[in-house]
């Protein structure tokens, strides 16, 4: 009941709170406690569930990447994390760059619902790899809504899903 864009964003804090900048982690115990931070911070906007996305018909909510990089960058200044933001248009060669890097980014796309293919919708994801199979390149991701009983399962979607990145840096690079 989080949604997609507090639950990536608190992945890839996450993975730099556990890398470099523990201090990011602020007072929270647990992942799900750091999504909820998030959410807080975020203006979401709830979405009725009138084609049943999920099981219950419980209302979506979202929030736009443009909030989402305002949030990461207060949240920077907050717990004194030495890193820079961007958000643009999704390239692979970029995301690759990223990836090859170390740093994951946050991705807006537009997807097939894993558990649901006939519906799609636009969907936050924290993007993790990337790889070519006869000459179709795709994108490995974290995806909250994808039904699994493994965390680290990584979802692979075509390159062409992708609308934005929002990309993380130390300032030092």
């Amino acid at each position: 009941a989080s949604g997609c864009v507090p639950t990536a964003a608190a992945s890839v804090v996450s993975y730099w709170a556990n890398q470099k900048y523990p201090q990011w982690r602020g007072d929270d115990k647990t992942i799900k406690d750091l999504v909820l931070r998030l959410r807080s911070k975020l203006k979401m906007t709830p979405f009725p569930d009138l084609d049943g996305f999920t099981p219950n018909r419980m209302a979506l909510a979202g929030a736009y990447p443009s909030e989402l990089l305002k949030v990461l960058k207060a949240e920077t200044v907050a717990y004194n994390v030495p890193i820079q933001m961007g958000l643009g248009r999704f390239t692979f060669p970029l995301f690759k760059k990223e990836i090859d890097s170390s740093r994951p980014a946050l991705l807006s796309c537009m997807v097939r619902v894993a558990h649901k293919p006939q519906l799609s919708w636009p969907h936050e994801v924290a993007g993790v790899g990337y790889c070519e199979i006869d000459g179709v390149k795709l994108v490995g991701v974290m995806d909250n809504f994808f039904p699994t009983n493994h965390k680290e399962a990584i979802r692979w979607i075509r390159q062409d899903a992708f609308r934005s990145i929002l990309i993380l840096r130390p300032r030092k690079e």
